[in-house]
């Protein structure tokens, strides 16, 4: 069961919040979401809406930089997600602290 975007996640969750629109500016509904390399995945709503929810952050999952934590990407604090709609995928960079909300529009 994935949580869709107005789920009344816990305070201090980590979660990726964001829009995924086509080339027109029309929001792409059912379009897959998801962190490279985990295992966090969604779909849009028919708004275009996602959320990615990482729970349970573990030390080997943060990066730490500065006093602040980050969810680790590929090796450093660079998450990549990959979204496919239409038949093709685009990859988004990105930094998302953890305990924090990250918002994107893609």
């Amino acid at each position: 069961l994935k949580p869709n975007p107005s789920y009344p996640f816990p305070p201090g969750a980590t979660l990726i919040r964001g829009v995924v629109y086509d080339a027109g500016g029309k929001a792409v509904s059912s379009a897959k979401v998801k962190a490279r390399g985990r295992e966090i995945e969604n779909k849009t709503t028919g708004e275009g809406e996602f959320v990615l929810y990482f729970s349970a952050l573990t030390e080997d999952e943060i990066i730490k930089e500065g006093g602040t934590r980050f969810v680790k990407g590929n090796g450093d604090k660079i998450l990549h997600l990959d979204v496919e709609f239409d038949g093709e995928t685009k990859t988004v960079a990105l930094e998302a602290e953890e305990g924090k909300t990250t918002s994107v529009i893609i």
